[in-house]
């Protein structure tokens, strides 16, 4: 008995002196970690595309992927018929701490056509990054062919590893109307995100505008002919520039409900975006709270951007 006692706290001795000096070995396939590897690098490359591509990350730092395998690594290690095993860096763009359910449906673009990606990487460099607060800087933006999010078409998803771009291929083939709408909901959608990201003190202020009107958060409300607003109410009086309102043909009925913080501030965002204060402000001149809302907006942007580019 004492024996295999003793045999015992041998072998509890010897995994431990093992594990230490598995701790302290110097090699480098011990203390190399897929951690230590920084995935988000663009490398130059002769192809135009992504040459163009790798100009952008230059200037920017930003990658812009067209494939979701953006790397991979040789571990030295082998499987059990003492084949390599090769690891792939894939971008999870759904990725959070409490979920890894995938609500997403993605079209690659394809790689023997990805000619069809300079209208897109030109817009993020020109109309996009351009005008972007580097801190509001996605880590990377990953354009894809059709991006469909729980089964409904979409063209943007803002994840954690990445920013996914819908509908890329078909830019080529927009007129210039449609080519800047595209551009500048993308550029809205993230000006939203930093806002109520880094800037959350001051973007209350904004929604406050309107939940002061009624004493109360109207934001994502349904509304009827008794609440208030009511359904038959003008946006404007709300501060807002709109309300969904959706037709139920088998009823005969008109729901209404009031636009979502993140949409309320979009809407504003694109409208200071595209650059016709004179034509907003004298279409509004009569809202004082949707005018408060918009100067308060953009007086804002231009301090964060500096250099009152809007």
């Amino acid at each position: 008995m004492k024996n295999m006692i003793k045999m015992y706290y041998w072998g509890l001795i010897c995994c431990f002196l093992s594990f230490c000096w598995a701790c302290t070995d110097d090699s480098e396939d011990v203390n190399s970690t897929d951690l230590d590897i920084d995935w988000f690098v663009v490398e130059d490359s002769e192809n135009p595309i992504d040459h163009l591509i790798y100009t952008v990350y230059e200037k920017y730092g930003v990658p812009i992927y067209y494939d979701d395998t953006i790397g991979k690594r040789d571990r030295g290690e082998y499987n059990m018929s003492g084949e390599k095993i090769i690891f792939y860096k894939v971008l999870q763009p759904e990725y959070t701490i409490s979920s890894h359910t995938s609500t997403l449906t993605i079209k690659k673009v394809d790689k023997a056509n990805k000619e069809t990606l300079k209208d897109i990487v030109e817009i993020l460099r020109d109309e996009v990054l351009l005008l972007l607060p580097e801190k509001f800087f996605p880590l990377s933006f990953y354009v894809v062919d059709e991006l469909k999010e729980s089964g409904t078409e979409s063209s943007f998803y803002k994840g954690l590893e990445t920013t996914i771009l819908g509908n890329v291929v078909s830019l080529a083939s927009m007129s210039e109307e449609e080519r800047v709408k595209y551009s500048t909901d993308v550029l809205a959608r993230l000006w939203a995100a930093g806002l109520m990201k880094f800037h959350e003190r001051e973007i209350n202020e904004f929604f406050r505008i309107t939940n002061e009107i009624f004493g109360a958060n109207i934001y994502d409300k349904d509304l009827t002919t008794t609440t208030i607003p009511h359904k038959e109410s003008n946006p404007e009086d709300a501060g807002m520039l709109y309300y969904h309102t959706t037709y139920l043909e088998d009823w005969d009925w008109w729901t209404v409900k009031t636009p979502t913080q993140e949409e309320d501030l979009r809407s504003f965002l694109i409208e200071i975006i595209n650059g016709d204060q004179e034509v907003f402000l004298d279409k509004y001149k009569d809202c004082r709270y949707v005018l408060a809302k918009y100067n308060y907006l953009r007086e804002l942007m231009n301090k964060i951007l500096i250099g009152n580019k809007f």
